[in-house]
């Protein structure tokens, strides 16, 4: 999410891409925080693709550069495919909503303390709105419950 913020900032067309299929794009993002073991074949055939999260760097986490984790994430480039995510009960409509209208951010980078620059992925509008924190073990971080206090 924060990549396509990142990139349509530079005017640069974003979307999530349905399938893995990196000969459509310029640049394809593979980006997967949980290995399941189950990888594309073709992952290093490409000279376009550009592949992270968690499941490449043996569970820790490795920070995109500075200027990208600074971006606000893009929730939108989930509406496409807004219908997969709200099929079956009316509730998960309301999650989907509510997931794609919060505030998304890390409160740390190196997984261990606060980030001095966090508070630049929370849009100025925040109030009334719920938080997700994408970090991993918030225990682990040093000041992360005064500074989530702090927040709201």
């Amino acid at each position: 999410m924060k990549l396509a913020t990142y990139y349509k900032k530079k005017k640069e067309i974003t979307i999530m891409a349905p399938a893995f299929v990196p000969e459509r794009y310029t640049k394809f993002f593979y980006r997967k925080d949980f290995n399941d073991g189950s990888f594309p074949k073709e992952l290093n055939q490409y000279d376009n693709i550009f592949f992270g999260g968690m499941a490449f760097s043996n569970n820790h986490y490795i920070p995109l550069e500075e200027e990208i984790e600074q971006c606000a994430p893009d929730t939108s480039i989930y509406e496409r495919y807004k219908d997969i995510f709200i099929e079956g009960a009316k509730e998960n409509k309301a999650f989907y909503t509510s997931v794609s209208k919060g505030i998304h951010f890390r409160l740390s980078l190196d997984e261990e303390k606060v980030w001095g620059n966090f508070e630049k992925q929370i849009p100025k509008q925040s109030k009334g709105r719920v938080f997700f924190l994408h970090d991993y073990n918030l225990n682990n971080i040093e000041g992360a419950r005064e500074t989530i206090h702090h927040i709201i």
